[in-house]
């Protein structure tokens, strides 16, 4: 989602284009250990050096860590703690098989485990400048952009899984239409 959302012409056509040609999987990088959901909690950090970016840190439960080719990857840019997160990060495209990128063991996720989910780590991976997603500073908007398409797609699964699931595995089987008038006979006595 970065690339389609920031990436510029070269960048789509590079990493995106790639998606139609041959089985090509990308993966998000941004929640890390302590920082979980917090994007501006992200500590993974990115050096400027010429014409290059280095990076170390580590992220974790990353959803294709194993699979992807390439990674979204979130990273400190200003190493001023005082500075805001709307200018503190970079997104960078990085490539799995670069030299410092290692995809940690597996997780074995409860009801997931078809889901290839792991930590990787970043040790002085070296990226290209070519490869920073619209400019230095920009990674928090572009991560924020990214979870905001992304979540009410996840989300809106619920809608029609939670009452199904009511109506398929209740103890007394009851049409969907009967929840309402259950959570109504509910808040009258909560002890039923």
């Amino acid at each position: 989602m970065p690339v389609i959302i920031a990436g510029n012409k070269e960048q789509q056509k590079k990493y995106l284009g790639r998606l139609v040609e041959e089985p090509i999987v990308a993966a998000y990088c941004v929640t890390e250990p302590g920082a979980g959901s917090d994007v501006a909690g992200v500590k993974t950090r990115a050096e400027k050096k010429g014409d290059e970016w280095i990076i170390n840190g580590q992220k974790m439960w990353i959803t294709n860590g194993g699979v992807a080719n390439w990674y979204f990857v979130l990273a400190r840019t200003n190493p001023d703690p005082k500075c805001p997160a709307s200018k503190a990060f970079t997104g960078f495209i990085v490539e799995r098989d670069w030299p410092g990128v290692s995809p940690g063991r597996k997780e074995q996720n409860m009801g997931q485990r078809a889901s290839d989910t792991r930590g990787i780590t970043f040790e002085d991976v070296r990226v290209p400048k070519e490869n920073v997603l619209i400019e230095e500073g920009a990674g928090f908007k572009i991560a924020m952009g990214a979870f905001d398409k992304t979540r009410p797609p996840a989300k809106s699964e619920i809608v029609t899984d939670v009452p199904v699931d009511y109506e398929i595995n209740s103890v007394e089987p009851k049409p969907i239409q009967t929840i309402e008038m259950d959570l109504k006979l509910a808040y009258v006595n909560p002890t039923s």
